[in-house]
């Protein structure tokens, strides 16, 4: 498969192979270290997908995320991570819900932390990672950038991931296809490939 040859080949990968995201959910996502980079699509309705660039550098993962506008509509993107690739079915401490839109939103074991006791958790900065945020404009990119230290990951080590996009109320939809927010059981397992 195009995802298992060896990462000196990654940027011949990137042009002559499928996006990872249509990789079989068995396969690992092999993410480059900077400057080459893997695609993620995630489709929203025809004529609109969103595509996710992510690549690292040992000590930071960043995805540019690009066609988060669509007319009026928009999607934020998140990021959700399993650290230890324990595949459960239910969420627990360690994995990782990062949201970025007009403010940054976190949430260590729990999804959609928006707020905690009625108050407001979401804010312009969270330690260990950083996003520019919306308003954007139709053509403008968000870049996340999250410290692999915050999270826990590290090179060479295999960790469960998944993408998606949301308009915080009633859509959500996940790179790869049959994820869900609700269960890190069906997230892909990813890599971190080391320069």
């Amino acid at each position: 498969m195009c995802a298992s040859r060896a990462f000196e080949y990654v940027l011949l990968i990137v042009a002559a192979c499928p996006p990872i995201g249509t990789a079989a959910q068995t396969d690992v996502a092999r993410i480059p270290h900077a400057p080459a980079f893997v695609t993620l699509n995630i489709a929203i309705h025809p004529g609109w997908n969103v595509e996710f660039r992510c690549n690292h550098d040992g000590q930071v993962l960043t995805c540019i995320i690009g066609q988060l506008k669509h007319g009026e509509e928009e999607q934020y993107p998140e990021l959700l991570f399993d650290p230890q690739n324990l595949k459960s079915t239910k969420w627990q401490t360690g994995q990782w819900w990062l949201h970025s839109s007009y403010n940054l939103c976190e949430g260590n074991g729990k999804f959609n932390v928006y707020t905690r006791n009625g108050t407001f958790q979401c804010a312009k900065r969270k330690r260990g990672w950083r996003s520019n945020h919306f308003p954007l404009r139709t053509m403008d990119v968000m870049t996340i950038q999250v410290a692999l230290s915050k999270i826990g990951l590290a090179p060479g080590r295999q960790f469960g991931f998944a993408a998606d996009v949301t308009d915080t109320k009633s859509e959500w939809h996940f790179w790869p296809t049959g994820a869900s927010l609700r269960s890190p059981a069906t997230w892909a397992t990813a890599e971190l490939v080391q320069k």
